[in-house]
């Protein structure tokens, strides 16, 4: 009994550690989003011809189909609720929180490679132009548009490519994707229970 408590006790102070080091790194890669979140993304030269590729109207923020919070809570607390149902069910807390260790390390790696390429590329929004020019009256310097908008929204109107919706989902959902797949037992399982269950992950 006195051995098994002195494992237990090693065993938790190695996960509290362990913890506090993978916390720590998390906090790192949310700093460096941040950094990477507010630079300014090169300034790709658009070519008179090309201005009507980014005629789309505008549509502000707060008035897009899925907004920036609402995709938060589908590529992050949804996944993280489930790890949490799934855990308690299963009585395997440590599992909860690997789940979401996990998680978390995909979606701020995918946000800090997404705001990099998105600063070295420099592409236009579709609706760049109305960023630009609010009042749709564009003026120009030689080829340089000289842009009467807000500078923030014409700042993220340079952030097009690549998509952050896009990213975030990708690396979210099939994170949670694998995790389904996994507890379901679809690679491990032998025929034809993991094709079953490969299609109950589907579903």
């Amino acid at each position: 009994n006195v051995n098994k408590l002195i494992e237990d006790g090693l065993g938790l102070m190695t996960l509290r550690g362990n913890l506090i080091i993978e916390l720590s790194l998390r906090i790192s890669l949310l700093l460096i989003y941040w950094w990477t979140d507010e630079q300014i993304a090169f300034e790709r030269v658009i070519q008179k011809e090309e201005w009507w590729l980014y005629k789309n109207p505008h549509t502000p923020a707060d008035l897009v189909t899925v907004t920036t919070p609402q995709l938060f809570w589908i590529v992050a607390f949804i996944p993280t609720a489930i790890f949490l149902v799934v855990g308690t069910c299963q009585r395997r807390p440590k599992d909860s929180v690997i789940a979401f260790l996990g998680l978390t390390m995909a979606l701020l790696l995918n946000g800090i490679i997404t705001n990099g390429i998105k600063l070295m590329v420099g592409r236009p929004r579709p609706d760049f132009f109305e960023r630009c020019f609010p009042d749709r009256k564009p003026k120009f310097d030689g080829v340089t548009p000289l842009c009467t908008g807000d500078e923030d929204v014409i700042i993220e109107g340079r952030k097009s490519f690549p998509s952050g919706h896009s990213s975030w989902s990708f690396a979210g959902l099939l994170f949670l994707s694998y995790y389904i797949a996994g507890k379901l037992q679809c690679l491990s399982a032998p025929p034809p229970k993991s094709m079953l269950n490969f299609v109950a992950a589907l579903c």
